[in-house]
């Protein structure tokens, strides 16, 4: 008799951790429907010399764009969208600068952070990791 009430405790439990871990998924993950990270936008920067245009484009254009094209971001590097100016496929996901309002490419490979602005030298990382070390 004990076992049995043991046993109906722990799938009680059970079920309650599982619901609690859905709700929360949905809460994090989005549950279907369009979350306002969705309509966040993203800052490109086109990077044909030629062009430079800069503009804007939410997370679920980019989605439906590379459902489109049935890619993935490759080994390659991140993936290029076409520049609305100039028609090629040289426009990226940058960064604005808070500081200055430089438009920029992170640069993983510098050694520094990548967020360093190449105008003004702002690092939001640098600026979180210090604030955090006092």
């Amino acid at each position: 008799m004990v076992e049995d009430k043991k046993k109906i405790v722990m799938i009680v439990i059970a079920v309650v951790c599982l619901a609690l871990a859905g709700a929360l998924a949905i809460k994090n993950f989005g549950g279907g429907g369009t979350s306002t990270s969705a309509q966040e936008s993203q800052v490109m920067l086109c990077v044909n010399p030629d062009c430079g245009h800069i503009f804007e484009m939410t997370a679920e254009e980019r989605r439906q764009i590379m459902r489109d094209r049935g890619r993935r971001i490759t080994r390659g590097g991140p993936p290029a969208f076409t520049c609305p100016k100039c028609g090629e496929e040289s426009a990226y996901a940058a960064t604005k600068c808070s500081k200055c309002g430089t438009v920029y490419i992170q640069d993983y490979t510098s050694g520094d952070f990548p967020d360093r602005c190449p105008e003004c030298g702002y690092s939001a990382i640098e600026e979180r990791r210090q604030q955090k070390a006092q």
